[in-house]
């Protein structure tokens, strides 16, 4: 559901997705908070798979990263700014609370490799294939 929204919403303006959000997700059963999760790219070389996650404004210690067989899972949460007395917001819209994102890994990861980095607000893990699924060429000897 989330990539049918995301896909159908991308460009259209923020008053589209407000509407979409606000009433037609609620009318299928769906919160608006479970829709929006981070953005994510996988891309898959020739010697692994990379998975970047946008996480602006979390902590590096808030991420948690877990591989579980073939099902790498990213978890965190964002709590919300202490308002001080007295302060009101005109406008919020940042997303708060937590979440769990999860990717199904092809049977040809090493998962025990695994390397995470976080950068700028992109959480970007490397997954490394096994050796034995990379690509190999082999030379034929012509006679």
């Amino acid at each position: 559901m989330f990539e049918l929204t995301r896909a159908f919403t991308n460009g259209r303006g923020d008053a589209f997705d407000r509407v979409w959000s606000d009433f037609a997700l609620p009318a299928l059963g769906f919160s608006a908070q479970a829709v929006r999760v981070p953005a994510a790219d996988v891309l898959e070389t020739a010697d692994e798979i990379v998975v970047e996650v946008d996480l602006p404004g979390h902590k590096q210690e808030e991420l948690q990263i877990k591989v579980d067989g073939d099902v790498l899972t990213i978890e965190a949460e964002r709590k919300a700014e202490r308002v001080q007395k007295g302060d009101s917001y005109h406008r919020s819209e940042r997303i708060l609370g937590k979440f769990a994102r999860s990717f199904t890994l092809p049977a040809n990861v090493d998962s025990t490799r695994t390397v995470a980095k976080y950068e700028a607000g992109v959480l970007q893990i490397h997954l490394p294939k096994r050796e034995e699924a990379k690509p190999r060429s082999i030379k034929v000897d012509v006679k």
